[in-house]
Parts: structure tokens; C-alpha cells; sequence
């Protein structure tokens, strides 16, 4: 059934952005995947805590990335 009244009916609004399509673009840290309790380079799950992660931040590149272009 529906119509003006009808139980359990709503409607929302939704604004986002996908980071990975084809307008925008980002760069995720190593330290977001683990696999048997290591990240990237064996190092351990451990070092992500609540204050952050002590390895494969991406902090590391907050300047930037340069390299030789082609």
C-alpha cells in the first residue's frame, strides 16, 4: 500500500562523496590493513592504538610526494 499516509514510509536526503570514482581522489595510510595481525613490511596490528598509528602513518607524507615525472 501506499500513499500520503502510509505506515512506515519516509524519504531522505543523502549528500556524499566517493573517494573512489572518478572526480576525486585520496591516498589511505598502510596501517589501514591488516592480515594475521600485520600490516604492511610485518609490522604488528599493536602499533595502531587509540593516539594513532606508530607505523605507516599517513603522516609521513603530510609535505607531500615528489618524484621524477615522465
Amino acid at each position: 500500500m501506499t500513499g500520503k499516509n502510509s505506515p512506515g514510509q519516509f524519504s531522505l536526503d543523502h549528500y556524499g562523496v566517493s573517494y573512489h570514482g572518478y572526480a576525486h581522489t585520496h591516498m589511505d595510510a598502510l596501517c589501514h590493513m591488516f592480515y594475521k595481525g600485520k600490516m604492511f613490511n610485518g609490522y604488528s596490528q599493536e602499533e595502531v592504538t587509540e593516539s594513532g598509528a606508530q607505523k605507516l602513518a599517513i603522516l609521513n607524507v603530510k609535505n607531500g610526494i615528489l618524484s621524477r615525472g615522465c
